[in-house]
């Protein structure tokens, strides 16, 4: 049976990024995808322009009718919206005991702010209890536990603040830093000691880098619900991103910054 895999995140009309990014990613790696769209951007390649929540109870809604019906292996969670839309999706999701992934959306790639105003670090902690995995970008890793530093900053004191919070894995990902290799740290908390693995890849210089973030989470999730342990999903998702990355260089969807080429490699079978 093909595993199934449930993203939680808001719709993105270009594709780029947010749900239509996700099921393309949960498709590629092998996953049945399902959603729950939690807002409504009008966006394209040159940015964010509106964006619209979707009320908290039809989310529950949403969220409701795919738990009591389908078997989902693995979770995705990516933009919230509001406040009230976080407690009804932990409301539900906690209880559930599925295997969790949170890209922590704060800003869209052109920096439009992607959440309320009243929408803290603390609504987001409610669902660490219950993440398997936390993948932010540095700068919101910074933003999420308070510790701000002058250049590029100790990973592990970062990721130190997300366990006392409650949190057993972090992601900390440098797609975001200048330099011509790019490094992604993988933190988990095992017992009385903290592991961490490094992943160093050179850096793809692309005009088409939109939904990066919400595709290695998606990744990491579909090989997840795949039964691949946390360490080699992350390994493998990250390979999956850079693989995309490549394909992307030359695809051109937009006047702008484009998403990711996801189905590059079969489209070589066609050919």
């Amino acid at each position: 049976m093909i595993p199934i895999c449930l993203t939680v995140a808001g719709s993105d009309c270009s594709a780029g990024a947010g749900i239509q990014a996700d099921l393309k990613t949960f498709a590629a790696n092998g996953c049945y995808g399902t959603s729950v769209i939690t807002a409504v951007t009008v966006q394209n390649t040159l940015g964010v322009h509106a964006v619209y929540p979707v009320d908290a109870s039809v989310v529950g809604e949403q969220i409701d009718a795919i738990l009591n019906d389908m078997p989902i292996a693995a979770v995705k969670i990516g933009m919230l919206g509001d406040s009230d839309i976080a407690a009804a999706v932990a409301g539900r999701l906690g209880p559930a005991n599925i295997p969790l992934v949170i890209d922590p959306v704060l800003k869209a790639t052109s920096g439009t702010s992607l959440l309320d105003a009243d929408f803290s670090a603390g609504i987001l902690e409610r669902f660490y209890p219950f993440c398997t995995l936390l993948t932010p970008n540095l700068h919101e890793a910074r933003q999420l536990t308070g510790v701000t530093h002058n250049g590029r900053s100790d990973r592990q004191q970062l990721a130190e603040k997300f366990f006392d919070k409650g949190l057993e894995a972090v992601l900390i990902t440098g797609g975001d830093l200048p330099g011509d290799i790019k490094q992604d740290r993988l933190f988990r908390k095992e017992e009385d000691r903290i592991r961490s693995w490094e992943f160093r890849n050179a850096s793809i210089p692309s005009p088409n880098s939109h939904g990066t973030g919400c595709t290695l989470s998606s990744a990491i999730t579909s090989l997840m619900a795949r039964g691949v342990p946390l360490a080699r999903a992350v390994e493998l998702g990250i390979a999956y991103v850079n693989r995309c990355l490549r394909a992307s260089v030359a695809f051109r969807t937009g006047k702008g910054t484009g998403g990711l080429d996801h189905f590059s490699y079969f489209r070589t079978l066609l050919t």
